[in-house]
């Protein structure tokens, strides 16, 4: 026999699926300030790894809302998601570009001298 939901059932069913909405709409937004930081050329102390983890995660995530067909779960998710590989991709292209592609705005970093290469003076 089916129980019946009260209407205080209801009332919080109602409730969460908003707070859940707005979350999922508001979350992603956290993300700016790194991605902006990033983009700006500010990596030092930007953990690659655990961005790439918290992007595949997202994207894992994004897939089970996908399955689910749960809207909340694929826009919070599926932004998280873009916003982690947006950092990701900042801190690749902001360490990686001076030694890939020389641009006259980024010189190249000064060659360091290391004790097996250093000339022996006499």
């Amino acid at each position: 026999m089916p129980t019946r939901k009260s209407k205080l059932q209801k009332e919080w069913e109602i409730f969460i699926r908003w707070l859940t909405t707005c979350i999922a709409l508001i979350t992603p937004l956290a993300s700016i300030p790194q991605i902006w930081n990033v983009w700006m050329g500010e990596t030092n102390g930007v953990s690659l790894i655990t961005w790439s983890w918290l992007g595949i995660s997202s994207l894992v995530w994004t897939i089970y809302g996908l399955n689910l067909k749960d809207p909340r779960l694929i826009i919070q998710k599926g932004s998280d998601m873009i916003a982690r590989f947006a950092v990701v991709a900042g801190i690749l292209w902001k360490r990686r570009a001076p030694m890939i592609f020389h641009r006259p705005e980024a010189p190249l970093p000064p060659a360091r001298l290391t004790p097996s290469s250093q000339v022996e003076q006499t």
